[in-house]
């Protein structure tokens, strides 16, 4: 396992990050060129999506990392594409020249419906088997999701319908539903940087009161060392950052799966702590040393072992 690997430290997340991205593109692709304003609009919202759930893992920690670049541009292009599209809606509907979008415009717009839902189940079951939280996040972000392509998916075809019946007012469902989906990104981004600002408002726990978090993650069976754990107050509850190192020799799936345990441990251990995201990298220990895996004979002890 690589560095470079090791920077996708969550398979899930970057899953998640490369499906919101393809729906986006199709949807944005097809609302362009068949002058669809509502499914622009559902577009960028899947932009806005992934957004959201690009790991911040390593680069959480340090607020000028790579990967807060990428979300702050995310954000960035959902923002002004969106003042964009309510523009080009304003004027479509101001000047009462509206088009219906060509029947292209439904068929994509379901199909991305039934892909988001199932991609969803399967999130879904994953997230319920690392935490509650986690699979209740999850259903609030998508039911607003589920909003967003609804909306454009009405839109398209009232206008469609008020094509083929010639009833003029309903052309002005599509550019009427851009200005909903508008409001819900307005919104979604809101959220983000109010979920953000909050979690930085959060005072950290002293170096010894964390340390009883560092020594938990360092019995687990794979793990070298603990590089850094950040460990906030919320309320009642504790939220914890960390990064851990592995034997450079194993999979990034044998990694993750040992970030998965140490966080399983660390909650049933804590049960104050309400978040744990950990991360991993390689060991660079600067001498060779045998692996984890090749044998009980040839094991790399943990820390505390």
């Amino acid at each position: 396992m690589s560095r470079n690997q090791a920077a996708a430290a969550n398979p899930t997340a970057s899953w998640a990050v490369l499906h919101h991205l393809a729906m986006s593109l199709l949807k944005g692709i097809i609302g362009l060129l068949f002058d669809s304003r509502a499914l622009v609009a559902d577009a960028l919202y899947s932009v806005s999506e992934a957004a959201e759930v690009i790991p911040e893992g390593r680069r959480s920690l340090r607020p000028a990392g790579g990967r807060m670049a990428v979300r702050i541009g995310l954000i960035t292009v959902v923002m002004l594409g969106s003042l964009l599209t309510v523009i080009a809606s304003a004027i479509d509907i101001a000047d009462g020249e509206t088009e219906a979008p060509a029947y292209w415009a439904g068929a994509v717009i379901l199909f991305t419906l039934i892909a988001k839902e199932a991609y969803f189940r399967y999130r879904y079951q994953e997230a319920a088997k690392k935490s509650r939280e986690e699979a209740l996040l999850l259903i609030d972000n998508h039911r607003l999701s589920l909003w967003s392509s609804v909306i454009s998916l009405i839109g398209i075809i009232g206008a469609v319908t008020g094509y083929v019946f010639s009833i003029p007012v309903l052309l002005y469902l599509d550019p009427a539903a851009a200005f909903i989906i508008a409001g819900l990104i307005g919104w979604k981004i809101w959220t983000l940087f109010n979920r953000s600002a909050s979690r930085l408002s959060f005072p950290l726990l002293q170096e010894e009161d964390a340390q009883p978090f560092v020594e938990t993650i360092q019995r687990v069976q794979g793990i070298i060392t603990v590089d850094q754990l950040q460990a906030r107050e919320q309320g009642h509850y504790i939220s914890i950052s960390a990064i851990i190192t592995v034997n450079p020799r194993i999979t990034v799936m044998e990694a993750n799966d040992i970030a998965v345990r140490a966080k399983a441990l660390l909650m049933s251990r804590f049960t104050h702590i309400s978040e744990v995201s950990i991360q991993f990298m390689p060991y660079d220990p600067g001498y060779p040393y045998k692996s984890n895996y090749e044998g009980s004979g040839d094991d790399l002890p943990n820390l505390l072992q």
